[in-house]
Formats: C-alpha cells, sequence, structure tokens
C-alpha cells in the first residue's frame, strides 16, 4: 500500500470545520441561554456579575475563545441593567405626584 492510499480523503464529508451559520447558530443558543439566566438576576446582582466578568478578562492567561464567551456575557449583562434601569424610569415618568399622600 502506497502513502498516498493511508491518507483521508479529503471531502466535504470529513470536513469537521464548523460553518458560519453553525457558529452563528451557536451564538444565537448561548444568548438565549445567558439571557435566561441572566433575567432573574437585580440591578445589583447583575453589576456585580458584570464587575467580576471584567475582573477575570484582566487576566492575561484567558484562551480566545473564553474571551469571545465573556464578551457576550458582558453584553447581556449590560443589556439587562438597562433594561431595568428603562422599567425603574418609566415608572417614576408614570407616577402621579398629586395621587402620592405624604406624611407629616
Amino acid at each position: 500500500m502506497s502513502a498516498s492510499n493511508k491518507l483521508p480523503k479529503s471531502n466535504k464529508a470529513n470536513n469537521t470545520k464548523p460553518n458560519r451559520k453553525d457558529h452563528e447558530n451557536t451564538q444565537k443558543k448561548l444568548l438565549i441561554k445567558l439571557r435566561q439566566d441572566v433575567e432573574v438576576l437585580s440591578y445589583e446582582e447583575t453589576i456585580c456579575a458584570l464587575d467580576l466578568l471584567l475582573t477575570e478578562l484582566q487576566n492575561e492567561n484567558i484562551p480566545i475563545h473564553e474571551i469571545q464567551h465573556s464578551y457576550l456575557k458582558g453584553k447581556v449583562y449590560v443589556e439587562h441593567c438597562e433594561e431595568l434601569l428603562n422599567n425603574i424610569e418609566q415608572e417614576v415618568l408614570e407616577m402621579n405626584p398629586e395621587a402620592m399622600e405624604l406624611d407629616y
């Protein structure tokens, strides 16, 4: 048997490298999971988690795939904080000061 017969034939069926669409689907699934995990956190808890994440990112030995995951996680944390702040702002704007009773 010659050396060339020992090598696997190259074709698309043997290509295990993920394509762009697979990568995008994986990211979408990850974002959905992260959003589900984060939606139960309070504003303060989310800020603490974001602070911890930023501290972890300062590690020079962090693998590149973890940086990407951390970026997505941070993005979800920031989105959640913005959503919570927007909800509070809307509640404040809807308050009727005349309906509020002040006890003196």
